[in-house]
C-alpha cells in the first residue's frame, strides 16, 4: 500500500487496517504525507510501531517515479478514485478518492503483485501520481433510498447526502476487498491443484 495523506490520525488509521489486513508493506510519500510520530502510534494502535520494526513501512522521494518503476517491473498500481454514485443523477463525488474513474476491483489485477494507492484527503492523488497506475478502482456509493427520498424531499443534497468516505475507511474498504479476493482466489487455486493430483 502507498499513502499520500497529511493527517496523522487517517495515516495510524491506515497503518492499522494494512497490518490487521495482511497488506505485505506500506510506502509513504516523503512530501505532504504526516509523519509517523507518536500521535501516530497512537491512532495506529501501536501498527506503526510493528510496521517500523518490520523494516516493511518505506518512504519515497520520488514517489511517482517509484510507483511507474513498479509498474513497468510488472506490478499492477491500483489508484483508489471515486467509483461515483450507485444511483444515476447523484453528481456527488468522494473528496477521499476522487481522481478519475474508479471501478469495481478484479480478480485478475491481483493475479500479480499489487499496490493500492490512496492520495490526499482534499485533493486525492496527483496528476504525477495518476499517470503511474495501471488502473483505478473505488468504493460504490450505495446509500439507502430513504437517504435520497429525503435529499430529494428538501431539494438539498448536502444536507442529508454522505458525499465521500474518509480516505481512511475508504482505504480499509479497498484493502479488505484486496485481501478478500487474494485469499478466494488462492483457496480456489489450492483446490483445482488437490482435485488435480487426485485425478
Amino acid at each position: 500500500m502507498c499513502l499520500q495523506v497529511e493527517d496523522v490520525q487517517n495515516l495510524g488509521a491506515l497503518l492499522r487496517s494494512a497490518l490487521f489486513l495482511g497488506a505485505d508493506g506500506v510506502l509513504l510519500s516523503a512530501h505532504n504525507t504526516a509523519p509517523v510520530s507518536p500521535a501516530c502510534a497512537k491512532a495506529s494502535a501501536g501498527a506503526s510501531e510493528a510496521w517500523l520494526a518490520s523494516g516493511r513501512l518505506l518512504s519515497a522521494g520520488r514517489f511517482a517515479d517509484t510507483l511507474a518503476e513498479t509498474a513497468q517491473a510488472g506490478w499492477s498500481v491500483l489508484g483508489a478514485a471515486s467509483a461515483g454514485p450507485a444511483k444515476q443523477g447523484a453528481g456527488m463525488t468522494n473528496n477521499a478518492v476522487n481522481d478519475g474513474q474508479g471501478r469495481a476491483l478484479d480478480s485478475s489485477e491481483l493475479a500479480v503483485p499489487t499496490i493500492l494507492v490512496l492520495g490526499n484527503e482534499g485533493s486525492g492523488l496527483s496528476d504525477e501520481t495518476r499517470r503511474a497506475c495501471t488502473g483505478f478502482v473505488g468504493v460504490a456509493d450505495r446509500q439507502s433510498e430513504w437517504a435520497w427520498g429525503a435529499c430529494e424531499a428538501h431539494g438539498a443534497f448536502g444536507e442529508f447526502y454522505v458525499d465521500s468516505l474518509n480516505v481512511s475507511a475508504a482505504g480499509a474498504v479497498l484493502l479488505n476487498e484486496c485481501a478478500r479476493r487474494k485469499h478466494a482466489a488462492h483457496h480456489t487455486g489450492s483446490v483445482s491443484d488437490d482435485q488435480q493430483h487426485a485425478r
